[in-house]
């Protein structure tokens, strides 16, 4: 009764904090009461720590949407919450991807168990627990089921009846904040399925739990008697092969670093616009690719017995030999786009090079690991799965069109154009750098275009309520506002800034 109670009160909460309102504080009000009704309803839960680091990451992602509010910082917020959840209703997964396959399955199965788990559904004699529960679910619950669609279709159809339904909204709103509206019902009812699927108890999917049974980190040798179809000699034979094939590829990147020892690090040339964009943007991008394709080599040719054949080390030697000149061709990559910085400043795109270059050079640090083990590539796929939540989670936590945006000014020339049209979340360091900056500095901003986003700005933050408050916005606000009583007052902003709100600012 206790949890049912719990469950109840919580779709309602989400319902308020979330309908008709956009992310922001009220995500963290909400991950800290679901995290909370965790700890109260199944203590147990958080005894595993892969369930409190996951919660952890998910409740940073929070903060990270209250701090900076961007796009990203609300997709990792689901994201954590779907990989999290899924650890802790299925407690004995240990794969993330099973952690997400879980989750999914349990938004569309958790509220019908819920149902059948109440204790008013149980059965005391030795009848199926289900037969009884039907018995009971069906006087309230299909007859619910059934009026919903046809309300929606009715409200949509007949004037008059929304005229009705809308003041019934009226008059309910106040006592329950609940609105009759066709978007408020889907809104409640997935905010019910939200709930249910977090917080009640469902038997995992037993296909999941016999894979996982099966899989290890340390890989073992297969035994077992030779079939008619596999020669004596075919171990010897994958090793000659992959020998030869290490070979010419390690002679082949030696080339090509090589060629970017020449040409990237000791020798830059000066480029166009155009050929710099293609050497960075293409080359770099194909690189990337090549660094993966080369951790794929390694997985399929020390995927089995392999890796114990008796003569294998020499093979070794190749691989690692392989690894170390696809970690420098990676740091090439890196040089490239520092250069490609450097002569054209900072944007998204250079930003995400630098974060798929880390992600590949932890990811030939696991192949290292798994030669040497030799491990498993479900070791493989574990642990570069948890380095790529890492990196999301981290990348979610810096307003980027805010950094970006005070990089550019501080280094050389910006490009003015690009920092008031080509970004949304940073009118807080334009404003500030326009305080700083002289009469001829000023001329090369558009007034008009940082008017306009002013005026966006106080706009949008006073259209919504304290839900989707968040501090970029706030901020935003502060700052918008009284740049355009300024620019009222005096036709054009003051050059010392405001009073109130000339303090610097790190979003």
């Amino acid at each position: 009764m206790k949890k049912t109670l719990v469950i109840l009160m919580l779709i309602f909460v989400f319902h308020g904090l979330f309908y008709e309102t956009r992310a922001g504080l009220n995500t963290l009000l909400f991950s800290l009461g679901l995290t909370v009704a965790l700890a109260w309803l199944k203590p147990h839960y958080l005894r595993r720590p892969k369930v409190r680091w996951v919660l952890g990451g998910w409740l940073l992602s929070a903060v990270a949407v209250v701090t900076h509010h961007s796009l990203l910082s609300e997709l990792v917020y689901w994201g954590c919450f779907v990989v999290s959840w899924g650890y802790v209703l299925e407690q004995a997964s240990r794969f993330w991807v099973f952690g997400l396959l879980e989750s999914g399955l349990s938004f569309f199965t958790n509220w019908w168990y819920s149902l059948s788990q109440l204790s008013w559904f149980r059965e005391r004699g030795n009848k199926p627990r289900l037969a009884k529960a039907w018995q009971q679910v069906r006087l309230v619950v299909i007859p619910t089921l059934l009026l919903i669609p046809f309300y929606l279709l009715y409200y949509q159809a007949n004037t008059g009846f929304q005229v009705l339904g809308q003041w019934l909204s009226s008059w309910l709103r106040p006592l329950f904040q609940f609105d009759l509206q066709p978007t408020a019902i889907v809104h409640f009812l997935l905010g019910g399925m939200f709930i249910t699927a977090a917080l009640s108890s469902r038997p995992g999917v037993g296909f999941f739990r016999q894979l996982e049974r099966q899989w290890y980190y340390k890989l073992r040798r297969q035994r077992g008697p030779l079939s008619r179809t596999t020669p004596i000699n075919g171990l010897r034979t994958e090793y000659r092969i992959a020998m030869r094939s290490f070979s010419a590829l390690n002679a082949l990147l030696l080339l090509i670093n090589g060629i970017d020892l020449a040409t990237v690090w000791f020798h830059t040339q000066n480029r166009t616009a155009a050929q710099l964009s293609q050497y960075v943007h293409e080359g770099t991008w194909l690189l990337i690719l090549s660094i993966l394709l080369a951790i794929g080599v390694v997985v399929v040719f020390l995927r089995g017995n392999l890796n114990f054949y008796p003569a294998s080390r020499p093979l070794r030697y190749l691989i690692y030999l392989w690894l170390v000149q696809n970690a420098f061709l990676g740091l090439s990559v890196g040089v490239r786009n520092w250069h490609y910085i450097q002569a054209y400043q900072l944007a998204h795109g250079r930003i995400v090079v630098f974060f798929f270059l880390a992600l590949c050079w932890y990811g030939l640090y696991t192949v290292y690991r798994k030669v040497e083990g030799p491990l498993t590539t479900y070791f493989l796929l574990q642990y570069n799965g948890w380095a790529l939540g890492v990196a999301l989670l981290l990348s979610s936590s810096v307003n980027w069109d805010s950094f970006i945006t005070s990089y550019n000014l501080r280094h050389g020339s910006a490009d003015y154009y690009y920092l008031q049209s080509g970004l949304k979340n940073n009118l807080s360091p334009i404003l500030q750098h326009w305080y700083i900056q002289d009469t001829k500095e000023r001329a090369r901003w558009s007034t008009e275009a940082i008017a306009r986003r002013c005026r966006f700005a106080v706009r949008n933050y006073e259209a919504f309520d304290w839900r989707s408050w968040n501090w970029s916005d706030y901020r935003q606000y502060k700052l918008a506002k009284a740049w355009l009583e300024a620019l009222e007052a005096t036709k054009k902003p003051p050059r010392s800034g405001v009073e109130t709100e000339a303090e610097p600012l790190t979003n």
